[in-house]
């Protein structure tokens, strides 16, 4: 990291996938302006997922319902921020574009998403559905020039003392024996797998000698708790996510995860955990997980994708897309990448 130098500041403020496909961005500044100190601007409660990043010198966290509230917290962030060089927005909603102009910097570049009719589409609920290019690429976009050997990877650290503890709860359902975590969690209806799905999952992994983490939030604790009865005595354990450094530090330790598309499908890819992805009504094209070992499940239905993040309910009524994607197609990639984990020459 910079110790001295211009400070070059990236605004993406939230959410969990989102921020972890714009670390690329930091990766690419730090090559390019080496002598330059990256800042990343990020929500509060943002921070543990940057914290420890090779290439991020300082993460700044936007307080802006305590400290940072109103226009004196706001003078207040961009003082605490200092003076920069160069600004890349990421965000680009109206709290990123009042730190834009409070700060002035010489260059800045902003990341528009959306354009002339597709912002009338977006305010009217039929946001023209993408399939690409990809976010990383999009975020990678406002470099003046591609990064030299293609866009790095996606870059997530654990903390080592949430590691340990981890560790711990790991060993006291798996022992000393592979792990797969299943990750059901997803803030849009439209992006669930049905419960029987993930249990018939779960059943085969222990049939296979792999043990199985339930990983979810705190609104997912009657769906991890209806699984964990029908699993009772057997090689099962359930994490709740208490904060993020420990839902960080939880799929840190586990040797595949398999996950909806939602945060922590990124956050485990970035871990460089192999990752089945299961997508539905988004874009993988766009969404999927970045990482040394993912692969993607889905159904090449006509009506999919249908959203650009998902949806509370299917425009069909019928949620085929995902209802539909059994568990052969998620049990047969995890398989794949499961083997070639374990074959000669695998990257560590």
């Amino acid at each position: 990291m910079s110790a001295v130098g211009p400070q070059l500041l990236v605004i993406r403020l939230s959410a969990l996938g989102d921020i972890v496909l714009a670390t690329p961005l930091a990766t690419a500044l730090r090559a390019a302006r080496p002598e330059a100190r990256v800042v990343w601007l990020v929500d509060e409660g943002y921070q543990a997922l940057l914290a420890g990043h090779p290439d991020v010198d300082r993460v700044v966290a936007y307080d802006y319902l305590g400290r940072h509230r109103g226009p004196a917290g706001l003078r207040a962030l961009c003082a605490e921020i200092g003076p920069v060089e160069a600004l890349f927005d990421l965000q680009h909603k109206l709290r990123s574009s009042l730190v834009r102009a409070l700060l002035r910097p010489a260059a800045r570049q902003v990341l528009v998403k959306r354009g002339g009719l597709d912002v009338v589409r977006a305010l009217l609920g039929r946001d023209t559905v993408l399939r690409g290019p990809h976010q990383v690429e999009r975020y990678l976009s406002l470099l003046p020039a591609p990064p030299s050997g293609g866009a790095p990877w996606p870059a997530v650290v654990a903390a080592p003392a949430e590691l340990e503890v981890a560790r711990g709860w790991r060993r006291a359902f798996a022992g000393d024996g592979p792990a797969v975590g299943l990750a059901l969690g997803a803030r849009h209806a439209t992006k669930r797998w049905p419960r029987e799905h993930w249990s018939l999952l779960a059943g085969r992994c222990l049939e296979e000698g792999l043990a199985v983490a339930l990983l979810g939030g705190p609104e997912d604790a009657g769906e991890i708790g209806a699984l964990l009865r029908g699993f009772s005595g057997q090689r099962v354990g359930a994490f709740h996510a208490a904060s993020l450094a420990a839902l960080v530090a939880h799929l840190a330790c586990l040797d595949a995860v398999v996950s909806l598309d939602s945060g922590p499908a990124h956050v485990a890819a970035a871990l460089g955990r192999p990752v089945v992805a299961l997508f539905g009504p988004t874009s993988p094209e766009r969404w999927a997980p970045r990482g040394r070992a993912v692969a993607v499940a889905r159904l090449p239905l006509a009506c999919s994708p249908c959203s650009n993040h998902g949806s509370g309910a299917c425009p069909l009524g019928t949620h085929e897309c995902m209802r539909s994607l059994g568990v052969d197609a998620a049990h047969a990639e995890l398989r794949g990448l499961l083997a070639r984990e374990s074959s000669p020459g695998a990257p560590p």
